[in-house]
């Protein structure tokens, strides 16, 4: 077994024994309120599931529950093995290199799943690197990511002076614009 195999699945054990955490939290009523790092989602996100006070993401939660429900994920099960295979697929290709952070084909995968699963439309996430829509997330979770190691860009009033909120506004605009596609599409 090569090292970077190895390294990867350490990577990966850790990805999991993060997940199992962040479940336990999820149960928790204690911990759900949003650090204030969520206020450089809202942009983009408002105020929906993901950047919501915890008042207002508990009911919506509770409303989404159904939509989770065990039946209902069964009827998306071939999508969920057919991307999974995909993503098996690549990551076999990636043992070839020395080392390879696995998290942006995870994201890819996820990406994929959810955007067939939620809205019936394929991105081809894992596949297309030109994606427009994949291409804006990415930068979006860049620009995110470093804004949290600059503390310069905490406060909205600086940030919005920056090259990076401009960024974010043109990025943001690219997701906005296929979600409302494709939700205008589904209805």
């Amino acid at each position: 077994m090569s090292l970077a195999f190895r390294q990867n699945l350490l990577y990966l054990k850790d990805v999991v024994e993060s997940l199992v955490y962040i479940f336990e939290l999820y149960k928790s009523n204690k911990q759900i309120e949003k650090s204030s790092f969520y206020e450089f989602l809202k942009p983009v996100f408002g105020l929906g599931l993901v950047t919501s006070p915890a008042s207002k993401w508990r009911v919506r939660r509770k409303l989404m529950a159904p939509c989770f429900h065990p039946e209902l994920l069964r009827g998306f099960l071939t999508v969920f093995n057919e991307r999974s295979v995909e993503l098996v697929n690549i990551l076999q290709q990636e043992t070839k290199r020395d080392f390879t952070n696995p998290m942006k084909y995870l994201a890819n995968a996820t990406l994929d799943i959810v955007c067939e699963t939620m809205f019936g439309v394929s991105v081809n996430a894992q596949k297309n690197k030109d994606s427009k829509y994949v291409n804006s997330i990415e930068r979006l979770q860049d620009i995110f990511m470093s804004r949290i190691y600059k503390p310069w860009q905490w406060f909205s009033c600086t940030f919005k002076l920056t090259e990076a909120y401009k960024e974010i506004v043109r990025n943001a605009n690219i997701f906005l614009d296929f979600t409302t596609e494709v939700s205008a599409f589904r209805i």
